[in-house]
């Protein structure tokens, strides 16, 4: 069984409040092939609304870009609640219809990283390079196109600044700069521990 959240809001679950039970997808941990495949067939195996809860430190990329596409591909309302929002997460994040912030969330843009565990050649750091170049980009642009009020510049100075360690963003700055519609006073104690 996955792990589960407890979306607390005025005491009372958002979903009930509304009559409506939407699908509940946890994104938690770092983002993974085995975990954005699972992700994305929940998605994909999703009837009416989704709730996307999001406690990431990120990931790979191109598998966060996975989940934001099915969640944009959904025909039904998404709604992300985000706690914890680091790197790779903001694409799934920025990918919902609704972004929630819990009060004492936490948001993180920084520059896109390498590793490679076996070294690489002085050719391959160049192809490297270019591609972190690329998928920063894509980040500021999908940044911006969920804010529709900030250019593309400005996420990437903010993944820049501190020497590419990025900046976090308050959840009012989220709201302030679009990339969140609203915050939201629920408790830390949502997670409910699970296996996943």
């Amino acid at each position: 069984m996955g792990l589960r959240f407890r979306q607390i809001i005025g005491g009372v679950a958002p979903a009930r409040r509304a009559g409506v039970s939407p699908t509940v997808v946890m994104l938690a941990g770092q983002i993974t092939p085995g975990s954005a495949a699972r992700t994305v067939q929940e998605i994909e195996r999703a009837k009416g609304d989704i709730d996307v809860m999001i406690d990431s430190n990120g990931g790979t990329f191109g598998h966060a870009l996975e989940i934001g596409a099915a969640l944009q591909r959904h025909t039904g309302k998404t709604t992300a609640y985000a706690l914890k929002v680091e790197s790779s997460a903001v694409i799934v994040m920025a990918a919902c219809g609704r972004v929630v912030m819990a009060r004492d969330a936490s948001i993180l843009l920084h520059a896109a990283s390498y590793h490679d565990p076996d070294g690489v050649t002085l050719n391959g750091m160049d192809e490297a390079a270019d591609s972190l170049r690329r998928c920063q980009r894509m980040i500021a642009d999908i940044c911006a196109g969920r804010s529709k009020s900030t250019p593309s510049t400005f996420w990437t100075h903010l993944m820049a600044a501190n020497g590419g360690q990025g900046t976090r963003l308050s959840p009012e700055d989220c709201v302030s700069y679009g990339l969140a519609d609203s915050v939201s006073v629920w408790p830390k104690a949502y997670l409910l521990r699970g296996e996943r």
